[in-house]
């Protein structure tokens, strides 16, 4: 028969009594605390070796001055972009001279005189001059008021001074 966990019965647990450590507001005996905590017994670390690895000296031959000579770059091959809005932009300008050109077109045409020619039929019969019966006007000179009136004002200034030295 297949054992299933939640059939067993549960193991006793023990509990260890909780330790407390003494809070120290000093900074310093609180770091030392820590570090004793931090590391494990000096009987326990083995010490490490150091191993020292030092660079490479520099060649002094005669070919080498201390920079390594240029390596040959190439040069890079420019492709120009194939953007969807560059062709869509192609597409809309070449539309839009053509139809620059249509409108050119149609100015110069209606810009350029055409006269329809007149249809003369030979019965049509074209009158002479008639003669009026009134009577040519004659241009009389013009009489204003404004001069009418200088000339009265005239009289009446020197019937007034007449006046005053009577």
């Amino acid at each position: 028969m297949p054992s299933y966990k939640f059939f067993e019965t549960h193991k006793e647990t023990t509990t260890k009594e909780p330790q407390f450590e003494q809070f120290n507001l000093r900074t310093i005996q609180r770091s030392k605390s820590r570090t004793k905590q931090s590391l494990p017994d000096s009987s326990e670390v083995e010490p490490q070796t150091y191993v020292f690895k030092a660079a490479k000296m520099p060649d002094f031959s005669d070919n080498y001055n201390g920079v390594k000579p240029p390596s040959p770059k190439k040069l890079t091959n420019f492709t120009p972009f194939n953007l969807s809005t560059m062709n869509r932009g192609e597409d809309k300008q070449a539309k839009f001279e053509t139809v620059v050109q249509k409108v050119k077109e149609s100015i110069r045409e209606s810009a350029q005189f055409k006269a329809t020619p007149v249809k003369m039929n030979k019965d049509v019969v074209i009158p002479d001059r008639v003669k009026s019966e009134k009577k040519i006007t004659k241009a009389v000179s013009m009489r204003l008021v404004s001069n009418d009136r200088s000339l009265k004002r005239e009289l009446f200034d020197k019937s007034m001074k007449e006046k005053e030295l009577a």
